[in-house]
């Protein structure tokens, strides 16, 4: 299966390649092994990993990204390959070259496109919620470089519509909030490894400009689609309120990357889609004009 998210959460793992595969020990004993084609991310989360240089390169050589996580399941580090593609000298000097007017456009773009999936969310989950039309009024009122915060005004909407007045998104908290946590550190590995395949530098940002942060553009790329990971996780804690990060709810929101979505006139899997995007988003900056292709969600598709 592609789009394979591989996290090590037990501690003592010791990571190998051999012949195209990765290979997960436990001592002298194999736990596992995967292709490393079909890797998207390994997502370390347990405290004592050990793996070694020849793996960094194979995950490397095959676009694979190394995401570190902290005890909240927040990434604070990532290690993404230089892209290995042909152009990327010519349109990362595009990218970082963009006039100040595109970027607003394409952040636009973007906040306009998550205020009305999160509507979409709200409507699956709320459907009586008068806060629904007020989000797609909002996605149609969002004006370049979104100078009115649209977003930020949605935000406040949406998370009170959907999980209560008493609800905080903080990723300090441990309630839902570390489901949120990790939803998003899958959805942020993706899209920056789709960036980096196209071509693009993830630390070129439109919107988010962090200092220290050399993944603004996955951070800016990845708003239309943090409205399925809420669908999810909220899917997940209507079923089993209370509901911590173990295996199988991790399980669950990995899956995330294989939810269908609609890209022009075919439906695929949404890791597949931001490969498409991505490189729309290339074609953004090379050719001056905004002409990114962001994926439909289908929620009724999610499982």
């Amino acid at each position: 299966m592609l789009g394979r998210l591989i996290e090590i959460a037990q501690e003592g793992r010791h990571l190998a390649v051999e012949r195209g595969l990765l290979r997960i020990l436990d001592g002298e004993t194999e736990c596992g092994r995967v292709p490393l084609d079909s890797v998207e991310a390994v997502i370390l989360s347990a405290r004592q990993i050990s793996l070694t240089r020849p793996v960094m390169v194979a995950l490397a050589q095959h676009n694979a990204l190394v995401v570190v996580c902290d005890e909240r399941y927040m990434p604070i580090s990532i290690l993404a390959p230089y892209a290995d593609n042909f152009e990327s000298g010519h349109r990362m000097r595009a990218q970082a070259g963009a006039s100040l007017p595109l970027k607003k456009q394409l952040w636009r773009a973007f906040v306009s496109e998550k205020l009305r999936n999160q509507a979409a969310v709200l409507e699956y989950h709320r459907p009586d919620s008068p806060m629904v039309n007020k989000l797609r009024l909002l996605a149609k009122a969002t004006r370049s470089g979104d100078p009115n915060n649209t977003e930020g005004q949605g935000a406040r909407l949406y998370w009170r519509a959907l999980l209560g007045a008493g609800f905080v998104r903080d990723p300090e908290r441990s309630d839902c909030n570390m489901l949120l946590n990790y939803a998003y550190t899958v959805l942020r590995s993706s899209v920056a490894r789709s960036l980096v395949g196209a071509g693009l530098h993830p630390a070129f940002g439109v919107y988010h400009k962090q200092r220290l942060n050399p993944f603004t553009l996955a951070d800016d790329a990845m708003e239309p689609f943090r409205p399925l990971a809420d669908h999810i996780v909220f899917k997940i804690v209507q079923r089993a309120p209370g509901a911590i990060l173990e295996p199988m709810v991790k399980k669950q929101l990995a899956a995330l990357l294989q939810c269908q979505v609609r890209h022009m006139e075919t439906t695929i899997p949404l890791y597949q889609a931001l490969h498409h995007m991505a490189r729309s988003m290339a074609r953004t900056y090379v050719e001056g004009k905004v002409c990114v292709e962001i994926p439909t969600l289908l929620l009724e598709d999610t499982t």
